[in-house]
Order: C-alpha cells, then sequence, then structure tokens
C-alpha cells in the first residue's frame, strides 16, 4: 500500500480529473467530427429583371442586400455568404465607398464572402447562343479578376428552365470545379433522389470533358417551419428534415441552401434567427446527430470532394424542365398527364415574345461588328466605336439573363429589355456608319 501525504491528494486529483477531462474531450470530439454535417448556404437570388427593370430592382432592393450582408458578416466571423450575380455587384462597387470596397476584399480573402457563378447574369441555357454565352461570361469573370483578383471555381445555376449538356463542357473548359443545378425534371429528380445520385460527374459528348454537378434535392429557398412552434421545436424540425436530405447522398455532408429570391434585405435579422437554431443543434449535437455550419460553396464542395467517394457518370440534358410542384404523387407520371397537370412542361418560352428574341439576335450581330471594326477605330480616333462597345456588350450580357431571352418576363422589365437593345442598337449603328464613311472616303 502506499501511502500519500495530504499535500499530494490535491495534486493526485488535478491530474486524475485533468485525464479524465482529456479523455472525455477526446470522445466528445472524435464523436462529434463523426457526425454529418449540415452545410448551410446563405445566398440571395437577384434576377436581372423580371417583375421589376434591372434598375428598379436594384434601387429598391438589391443595394440593401449588399450592405446589410456586409455588416451581417462581421457580426459573427462563422456567417457566410455567397454572391452570383455580377451585373448587380458592379454597380454597387462602382458606388461603393473605398471602406465599403476594402471590407470586401478582407471578407473575400477571410472565406467569409464567395463569389460563384462569375456571370454577368444567370444565363439561359436554352435560347442563348454560345457568343453570347461567351460574351456574359467574359464580362463578369473580367470585372472580377479586375477588382478583386478574384476567380470562381464554382457555377450556381438554380433558376434556369431546364440544363443543357452544353454547360458541361463550358464549364469544364473554363476550369470549374463543379455546376449546381436546380431545374432538372421532376420526374428525374424523384428518381435521383432515390437512387443517391444527386451529385455525378456530368459528360460532355463533345470531347472528353466531365464536371462534378450537385443537384439541388429540393428548391433552393429556406427549409419552411410550421407556424406557432418554438427554438427547440424548430431545431428538432430542422434536424428531421437534414436527415431526410441526408438520405439522398452518398456522404456524410448536405447542402442546404439559406435564402431565396432578393432575400437578406436585413441580413442581420435574418441571420439571427438562424443562429439561434444553428447554435441549438450544435450545443447538442450528440443528441440530434448531426451538426451544423454556415458554408460557402468552395467549403462545401472540399468536404464532398474529399470524402473518398465515387460518384456516377452520366451525360444528356436535362431538358425540357417539367415542373409539377406542389407534387403529392408518389412518381411524377401516374396518370397520362404529369401528376395530372397538362401544362407542366416547361416549354413555351422557346418561341415566346419572338420580336424581342430577334432583337436580341440582332443585337449581338451589331456588337460582332463592333469588335471587328474596332481596330480601325483605334487608328481613326473614334471614341464612339469603344462606347458602343461597351454599351453593345452589357446590353448583350443582361439580355442573356433567364427572365430576359426566354420571354418570362414581366411588361416593365420587358419593355426596359427593348429600350436597351434600341439604344445599343442605335449607337452601335452610328459607330460603324462613322467607320464605313472613314474607309470610304480614303
Amino acid at each position: 500500500v502506499t501511502l500519500t501525504t495530504p499535500k499530494q491528494r490535491p495534486i493526485s486529483a488535478v491530474m486524475a480529473l485533468t485525464f479524465l477531462a482529456l479523455c472525455f474531450g477526446a470522445t466528445l470530439l472524435c464523436s462529434t467530427s463523426s457526425l454529418p454535417v449540415v452545410h448551410l448556404l446563405p445566398h440571395s437570388h437577384c434576377d436581372a429583371g423580371y417583375r421589376k427593370s434591372f434598375d428598379d430592382y436594384y434601387h429598391s432592393e438589391v443595394q440593401y442586400i449588399l450592405d446589410s450582408m456586409l455588416v451581417a458578416l462581421q457580426q459573427r466571423p462563422d456567417r457566410r455568404f455567397v454572391w452570383e450575380e455580377v451585373s448587380y455587384f458592379s454597380v454597387w462597387w462602382g458606388q461603393a465607398s473605398q471602406e465599403e470596397r476594402q471590407l470586401v476584399t478582407t471578407l473575400v480573402e477571410k472565406g467569409q464572402l464567395e463569389f460563384i457563378g462569375g456571370g454577368w447574369v444567370m444565363h439561359d441555357e436554352a435560347d442563348t447562343s454560345v457568343y453570347a454565352t461567351l460574351n456574359q461570361m467574359t464580362l463578369g469573370l473580367q470585372f472580377l479578376n479586375e477588382t478583386l483578383n478574384v476567380r470562381p471555381r464554382h457555377e450556381w445555376h438554380i433558376d434556369p428552365f431546364g440544363h443543357s449538356i452544353f454547360m458541361a463542357e463550358l464549364y469544364s473548359l473554363l476550369g470549374y470545379t463543379s455546376i449546381i443545378l436546380n431545374r432538372v425534371p421532376d420526374s428525374v429528380k424523384q428518381q435521383m433522389r432515390a437512387e443517391k445520385s444527386l451529385e455525378f460527374m456530368w459528360q460532355s459528348p463533345f470531347s472528353e470533358k466531365e464536371i462534378f454537378t450537385h443537384v439541388l434535392d429540393m428548391h433552393y429557398s429556406t427549409i419552411e417551419f410550421p407556424p406557432a412552434i418554438n427554438l427547440e421545436e424548430k431545431a428538432a424540425f430542422f434536424v428531421g428534415i437534414c436527415k431526410e436530405k441526408l438520405s439522398w447522398y452518398t456522404t456524410d455532408h448536405v447542402l442546404v441552401p439559406f435564402g431565396n429570391d432578393f432575400a437578406f434585405q436585413n441580413a442581420s435579422l435574418d441571420f439571427a434567427s438562424m443562429d439561434e437554431i444553428v447554435d441549438v443543434i450544435n450545443n447538442n449535437s450528440t443528441a440530434y446527430g448531426l451538426t451544423i455550419r454556415y458554408s460557402t460553396l468552395s467549403e462545401y464542395m472540399d468536404a464532398v470532394l474529399s470524402a473518398g467517394v465515387t460518384f456516377p457518370s452520366r451525360g444528356g440534358d436535362f431538358l425540357p424542365y417539367l415542373a409539377c410542384s406542389p407534387c403529392d404523387a408518389t412518381l411524377c407520371f401516374e396518370s397520362s398527364n404529369p401528376c395530372g397537370v397538362a401544362d407542366a412542361f416547361w416549354s413555351g418560352f422557346y418561341t415566346s415574345k419572338p420580336a424581342q428574341k430577334l432583337l436580341s439576335r440582332v443585337q449581338d450581330a451589331s456588337l460582332r461588328a463592333l469588335e471587328m471594326v474596332r481596330a480601325l477605330s483605334l487608328f481613326l480616333g473614334n471614341a464612339n466605336v469603344e462606347e458602343a462597345l461597351v454599351l453593345a456588350k452589357n446590353t448583350s450580357a443582361i439580355m442573356q439573363h433567364h427572365d430576359a431571352i426566354t420571354g418570362t418576363s414581366f411588361t416593365e422589365s420587358y419593355n426596359d429589355y427593348n429600350v436597351r437593345l434600341g439604344k445599343a442598337l442605335t449607337a452601335g449603328d452610328k459607330a460603324t456608319s462613322f467607320i464605313k464613311a472613314a474607309i470610304l472616303c480614303s
């Protein structure tokens, strides 16, 4: 028997307690780290015209989203935000103070703010041309490179009405790591959920290129809670939805969108409401069986692509888009019509508002002519060509938005698109006429 003095007992007790604490802490850490992870993706989908015109949307909603988002991200370092539409950001950047610009740069460097997609707009995939698509991508990527030295890694295409296989080729060639889709036919999405194939390698038929593709299991909006429930009930409801989502994937990571159309106009309030749920779940993660965090798209993709899972491959388009929501059927095709809905196929936009579609193509031709005569204008000293070229590029880019070239916008936005096209065509004709006259007179 080893005798100890009274002075030795506190030391032994401290050592024992320390040892137990370390063992418990290590066990808790291991158990927590092995839990599934819910990646909340804060975002705001801002259409470049739809019910309102581009300018009206910016002045009434978008500028407040960007302003309040910057404030909210400073309040908690674990908060994240992703931004897609460079056209709107370029307007905000032009009006921002030096302090605001520096804040954006700092948040990007810290990984709290991420630019995804990188195009001037979120372009349509059925009515656009390759030339116009490349122009709008070039504008957006150039702006981000010149202002922030940023190059997006992930494409975020959550609202176009169906998806073209050309996207697999395009974004592979542009060096993107992944692409996120949403509006695939409901029948296909149901099958993907059942087969755990919402994540796959999308293969291009034009080359040997392929790109990792994630299809949102539901829409891109925030999970809706039942009315009149308390915080603990919200947390339990949220966990239940997330566990169902996890059952549709092959890794222990699930992407859950947090946002909607023109969301986060009061970002601090929106985040505060979700912070409470996040904290309740993480403080009881073992009991709930998962952890939750705010993530950028890069953080989610890095986790999934390093999980050691082999993903299936597939090719082909996701066109036409079939949407029969709300759909209570087990499968979309239980009768002669999908879910009994006769107009569930979104194909009218292929031909709707044909005059504007034609005018957009004419404007693209004018843009191409301006690009060709620009070299001559440098020698002839005509600044109108450069100004007309900038206007033509911006107008063509805006027209590739999935509510512009498709003809799905409301009257205010539709008329605004026509005004923009008219101004760009007039400026282009004036500039090219000067060059033609100079050549003929030389």
